[in-house]
């Protein structure tokens, strides 16, 4: 059976997700106190791979705190048809399936996604330099009038 061709912006879209974040990546964590962590230090491994003939991404990450897995997750992050947001359904080991997926767009290098949940506004930023990347993490509670910073991390490709 043959792949059908795509046309529009789509497959450009998923090659730029793929080129930007494909791959093993380690590094150090910085989280700030609340209710699912203490504050403190951490570390984080990603794997990032296209699956589906590189219609999306998996993404496998795990963080570590004083040698033990604090927190396991898989997401998957897919470009819409007409390549102009990007999508992520994220499952972690703290047990909320995702409402609704987080969505995004690239501004330059960094790729910042929302979700809204009871809990509040997620949103998280991945850039990418070189082969490095970092994260932040940030939640809008329901009765704040901002963000909070919840996680901050640096990786390299390994």
């Amino acid at each position: 059976m043959k792949a059908r061709q795509e046309r529009g912006a789509a497959p450009a879209a998923r090659e730029r997700l793929a080129a930007a974040l494909a791959g093993e990546w380690v590094g150090e964590e910085r989280l700030a106190a609340s209710q699912w962590a203490a504050a403190g230090a951490a570390q984080g491994a990603w794997r990032i791979a296209p699956v589906a003939n590189g219609a999306a991404l998996a993404l496998d990450y795990r963080e570590t705190r004083d040698g033990a897995e604090a927190l396991a997750a898989h997401g998957v992050l897919a470009v819409d048809a007409d390549g102009e947001l990007i999508r992520m359904w994220w499952f972690d080991s703290f047990g909320f399936p995702p409402l609704q997926p987080a969505v995004g767009r690239f501004d330059g290098a960094a790729l910042t996604l929302e979700r809204s949940s009871p809990r509040g506004v997620n949103r998280t930023t991945l850039t990418r330099a070189g082969d490095r990347l970092t994260q932040r993490v940030e939640l809008r509670a329901p009765a704040a009038d901002g963000f909070a910073t919840l996680v901050e991390g640096e990786y390299r490709r390994v």
